[in-house]
C-alpha cells in the first residue's frame, strides 16, 4: 500500500483471515507468511513511499588481487508448466491481488522479523523458507517421533509412482529433496540418458496430476530437478503407497536459504562424518542415527554398534543387535566385525542362488572413531565393497581423517565434512576446498556420491529429545518435554581457528601474499562491489553521450557485469542465457547474447586497441562464455582469490590477505551508482543457494570475523575491536560477535565499554522482538552471553582493585 499508517485499516478489513492450518489473524502485531490479504480501496492522493534502507556496507577502499583459476559450470535446461487451475483473466486478477498483498506482508515482515543471533546461522530473509531454529551452527531437531508420511516423502513417492505408470518404472530414483514454504525441489537421477528427455516431456502431465506448477531443470551434477509449487495445494492419490524405486527421505539439515534438505537413505551408500571438533562430529552422527531409526522399524533395520562414547539413549534403541561394543575390547570388537562379515557372506550366497535380499532387514554397522579400527582393514574393505548391494551399510565418523587410507575412504560415497584445520584435508575428502573456511558448530559440506558438495547446517537432537524418542519406541513412560539440553554458558566453537604453531609451518607451495595483492597486467578493471565501474587507468569506459546511447549499450554492460560477478569469469552458456534473459526462448536469448558480446568487444577494443583478440568469447565447443584474464580484471575475482588463498597461508599472511579482501568490498554486489538491479544478482535461481549478492556479503562477513579473531589471538585487541563493531553495525544481534567484542574490551580493561555493549544488545533485541513473537523467540541475550559478560565485568573489576 506504500503507507505504513494504513496498516490498521488493512488489519481491520482482514480480521479473522485464516491459514489452512487454522491460525487466524487476530493480533495486529502478529502476521504469518502465506496469509492472503484483501486490499482496501486505494487512497486517491499520492503517498510517498520511503526508499528501502540498505544495511551499511563494511568500510573498504580498493586494492588489487591475484591470479585466476578456472572451473566451469555445465548447462541447465528449463521447462516450466503451470497446472490448469485458472483462466488467463482470473489468473491476472489473482496475480495482481497476490502481488499487492505480498508487498504489504513483506513490508510488515521487514519491520517485525527478528535478526539472526550468530554468524553461524544462515541469513534470515524477509519470509524464511522454514521455522527451524539454528543455534551455535546446528539446526535444532525437536521432534524425532514425527509422522513418517510427511508431505515431502508423500510428494516424492507420488512422483515416482507416476513415473512408474508412464514407462520409466525403476529407472528413475530420488537423490534428495529441498523443501520450503514456497516450493519443493526433487533431485532425480536417471539410470539411462535416454530417460532424461522423457522426463522433460512428462513435466506437463506431472503438473496436472499433482495440481501444482512444476519446473524441470538439469543440475550441474546432471540430475533432473523437479521444482514443485507449495505442497499444501498438492493432490496425493495414496500418501502411504510405495514405488518401484526405493525412497525413504531423511531430514539432513538446513540449507543457506533456510530450506530443509532431505536425503534419500537407500541412495546414500556408506556414510562418513568427519571434522576437527569431536563433540560436533558426535552430535551429527548421533542425530543421523536417531533419524534413521525413526524412519524404519526394528524389523526393517538392525544396528550393530562399536563405539566407546555413544550417547546413552541410543544404546537402548530397539534396533540394536546385542550390546554396544567398546572398541577397547579387542576380542569383542573382532567378534562383532566377524559376525557382520559372516552375515554379508550369507547374503551374497543367497543372491548367487537366485534369491533376493530386499526382504531382509538392513544391517547398519555404526563405527564412531573408525580410524582406531585399522587392524580390521580387510573386513572393513569387504563390507565397503559388497555391503550396499546386500543391504549392509557403514555409518562411521572420525576426527582425524588423515589417518584413513585412500582405499577405506573410497568406500564412503556420502561424506559430511565439518570444519577442518587444513584445506588439504577437505580437498581430499570433497574434491574441492572450502572445509577449512566453515564457521564451526554443525555447519558442514555434504557430498552425495561425488556430486558437488552442499553447504548446510546439520540437525542436532538434544539428549532429552533422544531419551523421549527412545522411550516412545520402547513403549516406556515419556517425561514432559523440556528445554534443549545445550550447554548454556559455553560457546560452541566460538574460536573456530586452530591454535597457531609456535613456529611457522613448512611452506605449502602457495604464492606469497604480495603476488595476490599486486594488480594484474590486465589494462581494464571492472568494479562490481558497490558501484559498477569499467575503467582503464583513469578513463571511464561506461560513459555515454546520451540516454539513448546508454540504453543501447546496457545489454553489453550487463553481460560484462555478469561475467565479472562470477568467481572465475567463466560461466556455462546456458547459465548466461537463462539468468540474463530468463523470459526469452533459447534462440532469441542466444541472438541477444551474440549481439551483446559483439558490441561489448567493440566497446572494449576501443580502449585496448588489440586487433583480432576479443576480450569476451563464446566457446560453443565447451558451452562457455569467458573473459580474457589478461585483458580484464574484476574486483570480485580478486576478492574471491584472496579469500581462497587465505585458507592455505601461514597466519601472518592470512591477516594480510583478509584485510585486503575486505578493502576490495566497497559495498554489496552491484548496489551503488551506475549499477542496475539485475535479477541474477539479487535472486537465486537454484534452491538452497544464496543469491550472488548475499553470497559475497556472507563471505565478507566471515572474512571480517576470521580476521578479527586472528587479531584477537595475536593479542592485538585494539585492532580487532573496530572489526567486531563493523559486523554489529550490519547485524546488531550477532551474539557470538558481541561475546568476542566484550572479551576484547575486557583485555584492554574498558569496563564501561562492556556495560555499554550489553545495554546496546538488550535494546537491539527488544526492538527486534517488540512487535514480532514466535514460539522460540527470546528478547533477552542468550545465557552464554549474559554469563560471559558477568564474568568479564567481575574480572575487570578485580583487576582494577589489585592495581588500586
Amino acid at each position: 500500500m506504500g503507507d505504513p499508517k494504513r496498516w490498521p485499516e488493512l488489519f481491520e478489513s482482514n480480521r479473522g483471515a485464516e491459514l489452512e492450518d487454522g491460525r487466524a489473524l487476530t493480533n495486529p502485531n502478529l502476521i504469518w507468511p502465506g496469509l492472503r490479504l484483501n486490499m482496501p480501496v486505494p487512497v486517491e492522493q499520492d503517498t510517498a513511499v520511503p526508499p528501502p534502507v540498505a544495511a551499511p556496507p563494511l568500510p573498504s577502499p580498493i586494492t588489487d588481487g591475484s591470479t585466476p583459476q578456472a572451473p566451469t559450470a555445465p548447462p541447465e535446461v528449463q521447462t516450466l508448466v503451470q497446472h490448469d487451475g485458472m483462466t488467463a483473466q482470473t489468473g491476472a486478477a489473482a496475480g495482481a491481488a497476490s502481488a499487492a498483498s505480498a508487498a504489504a506482508v513483506a513490508a510488515l515482515l521487514a519491520v517485525r522479523r527478528r535478526g539472526r543471533r550468530a554468524l553461524a546461522e544462515p541469513p534470515l530473509g524477509d519470509e524464511p523458507e522454514s521455522d527451524v531454529v539454528v543455534r551455535a551452527g546446528f539446526a535444532e531437531l525437536r521432534d524425532l517421533a514425527r509422522d513418517r508420511s510427511d508431505p515431502v516423502q508423500a510428494a516424492a513417492i507420488e512422483v515416482l509412482r507416476f513415473l512408474d505408470a508412464n514407462g520409466v518404472a525403476g529407472r528413475v530414483g530420488v537423490v534428495s529433496a529441498r523443501h520450503g514454504r514456497s516450493s519443493t525441489t526433487l533431485a532425480l537421477v536417471c539410470q539411462r540418458l535416454a530417460d532424461r528427455p522423457m522426463l522433460q516431456k512428462l513435466v506437463p502431465a506431472i503438473a496436472k496430476h499433482l495440481g501444482l506448477s512444476v519446473a524441470a531443470q538439469l543440475s550441474r551434477d546432471h540430475d533432473t530437478l523437479l521444482r514443485l509449487g507449495p505442497l499444501r495445494h498438492a493432490r496425493f492419490a495414496d500418501p502411504s503407497g510405495a514405488s518401484s524405486a526405493p525412497c525413504a527421505l531423511l531430514g539432513a539439515g538446513l540449507l543457506p536459504d533456510r530450506r530443509v534438505l532431505y536425503v534419500n537413505w537407500p541412495s546414500l551408500g556408506h556414510v562418513l562424518v568427519t571434522g576437527r571438533a569431536p563433540m560436533a562430529v558426535s552430535s551429527v552422527l548421533s542425530t543421523l542415527l536417531a533419524t534413521v531409526s525413526a524412519r524404519f522399524d526394528p524389523a526393517e533395520l538392525q544396528i550393530l554398534t562399536v563405539a566407546a562414547n555413544l550417547t546413552e539413549p541410543l544404546q537402548r534403541l530397539p534396533h540394536q543387535v546385542g550390546r554396544v561394543i567398546d572398541p577397547a575390547d579387542q576380542v569383542a570388537t573382532s567378534a562383532a566385525l566377524h559376525d557382520a562379515r559372516a552375515e554379508l557372506l550369507k547374503r551374497m550366497e543367497r543372491v548367487e542362488r537366485g534369491g533376493n535380499v530386499n526382504a531382509l532387514p538392513e544391517l547398519l554397522i555404526v563405527l564412531p572413531d573408525i580410524e582406531t579400527l585399522t587392524d580390521h582393514a580387510s573386513t572393513l574393505d569387504m563390507l565397503g565393497v559388497y555391503g550396499p548391494a546386500h543391504r549392509v551399510r557403514l555409518l562411521a565418523s572420525c576426527a582425524h581423517p588423515e589417518l584413513l587410507s585412500d582405499g577405506l575412504l573410497s568406500h564412503f560415497t556420502t561424506r559430511a565434512v565439518l570444519r577442518l584445520p587444513e584445506e588439504a584435508q577437505g580437498a581430499r575428502l570433497l574434491g574441492q576446498p572450502g572445509a577449512a573456511d566453515l564457521l564451526g558448530g554443525g555447519q558442514l559440506l555434504l557430498r552425495l556420491d561425488a556430486r558437488e558438495p552442499l553447504e548446510l547446517y546439520a540437525f542436532r537432537a538434544s539428549d532429552a529429545e533422544l531419551d523421549r524418542f527412545v522411550r516412545a519406541l520402547r513403549g516406556e513412560p515419556i517425561a514432559a518435554p523440556g528445554g534443549p539440553a545445550w550447554p548454556v554458558a559455553v560457546d560452541v566453537d566460538d574460536d573456530p581457528d586452530p591454535e597457531p604453531p609456535t613456529t611457522d609451518p613448512a611452506p605449502r607451495h602457495v604464492q606469497h601474499i604480495v603476488d595476490f595483492a599486486q594488480p594484474t597486467k590486465a589494462p581494464i578493471l571492472v568494479r562490481c562491489f558497490g558501484a559498477f565501474d569499467v575503467v582503464e587507468g583513469a578513463h571511464d569506459l561506461t560513459g555515454a553521450s546520451s540516454p539513448a546511447e546508454a540504453a543501447q549499450r546496457a545489454p553489453a554492460w550487463e553481460v560484462l557485469a555478469y561475467l565479472c560477478s562470477h568467481p572465475e569469469g567463466v560461466v556455462g552458456l546456458v547459465d548466461v542465457l537463462s539468468d540474463v534473459w530468463p523470459d526469452g526462448d533459447p534462440r532469441t536469448a542466444r541472438a541477444h547474447l551474440d549481439a551483446a558480446v559483439e558490441q561489448l568487444n567493440m566497446l572494449l577494443q576501443r580502449s585496448v586497441l588489440v586487433e583480432h583478440a576479443p576480450l569476451v568469447t563464446i566457446d560453443d565447443r565447451a558451452d562457455e562464455v569467458r573473459l580474457d584474464p589478461d585483458g580484464i580484471d574484476s574486483d570480485v575475482h580478486r576478492f574471491v582469490r584472496l579469500c581462497q588463498a587465505a585458507t592455505l597461508m601461514p597466519s601472518e599472511q592470512v591477516r594480510t590477505a583478509l584485510a585486503r579482501a575486505r578493502e576490495l568490498y566497497r559495498g554489496d554486489l552491484l548496489d551503488g551508482p551506475g549499477a542496475r538491479a539485475y535479477g541474477w544478482a539479487v535472486h537465486s535461481f537454484r534452491d538452497g543457494e544464496l543469491s550472488l549478492r548475499d553470497r559475497y556479503r556472507e563471505q565478507c562477513l566471515r572474512a571480517t570475523l576470521r580476521l578479527a579473531r586472528l587479531l584477537m589471538r595475536a593479542s592485538d585487541y585494539r585492532s580487532a575491536i573496530p572489526l567486531f563493531q563493523s559486523l554489529l553495525e550490519v547485524e546488531p544481534l550477532l551474539e557470538d560477535v558481541v561475546r568476542d567484542l566484550c572479551r576484547c574490551f575486557a583485555a584492554v580493561g574498558d569496563r564501561n565499554a562492556i556495560v555499554d555493549e550489553d545495554a546496546r544488545l538488550r535494546i537491539a533485541l527488544r526492538q527486534a522482538y517488540a512487535t514480532y513473537g514466535g514460539p522460540s523467540d527470546d528478547p533477552d541475550p542468550e545465557p552464554a552471553t549474559s554469563a560471559l559478560i558477568a564474568d568479564l565485568l567481575q574480572e575487570v573489576e578485580a583487576r582494577g582493585a589489585v592495581l588500586a
